[in-house]
């Protein structure tokens, strides 16, 4: 493919990774209660999520969102309801601050990889997205055997570069806040983020 072609791809997809949502408040907050490397699994995660809707738009699956209205509320609040559960979660968290205690596994008590994959695959606009990004760049219906996993893998490598700058940037702060009333500050604003993202997907529109 013409790399201008995959340049271009490139800096679409990296507006899509920069633009907040639910996978960098996610990543951020294991990140700053856990370490770095709970971080990088939600990151993995999201990009596992990314990689099933990319699959999903080469294959004609995401344009079912697009054209039915009910597919699209369906997913949209499954994906809603998942958020709000984990805001919930974190917003009614207590951190005990006995020494006896492992704060690690009493603060986060879920494993971070398959929320990274939910909270990726359960959104719906990154599904319309890539729908609608795909066929700019190349005709699924007609591509070559290498136009489509080189758009993926421009866009998984596009996705990993931006969460190695996010979580290296993430990481670096993390020594400000490992007091348990910090880390539990951290717990009740993420809460309330999630539930935010929560309501805001609940109302989306296609």
């Amino acid at each position: 493919m013409d790399p201008s072609v995959l340049l271009t791809f490139a800096v679409a997809v990296f507006l899509l990774a920069v633009t907040p949502g639910p996978d960098t408040a996610l990543a951020m907050r294991w990140a700053l209660v856990r370490d770095r490397r709970a971080g990088w699994a939600v990151a993995l995660g999201s990009m596992t999520g990314v990689t099933v809707h990319l699959v999903g738009a080469a294959l004609g699956l995401s344009a079912l969102l697009a054209t039915s209205a009910t597919a699209f509320t369906g997913l949209k609040l499954v994906g809603a309801a998942y958020l709000a559960y984990l805001g919930v979660r974190m917003l009614f968290s207590r951190a005990k601050p006995a020494a006896s205690e492992k704060p690690r596994r009493r603060v986060l008590p879920e494993n971070p990889y398959p929320q990274g994959v939910l909270s990726g695959v359960l959104n719906p606009k990154t599904a319309l997205f890539f729908l609608t990004l795909l066929p700019q760049f190349v005709d699924v219906r007609s591509a070559s055997l290498w136009a489509l996993p080189a758009l993926a893998a421009v866009a998984l490598a596009t996705m990993a570069l931006f969460w190695l700058v996010f979580l290296l940037l993430v990481g670096g702060a993390r020594s400000a806040v490992r007091r348990p009333r910090v880390q539990a500050a951290i717990e009740r604003v993420t809460g309330g983020v999630f539930v935010a993202l929560a309501a805001r997907l609940a109302l989306a529109v296609r």
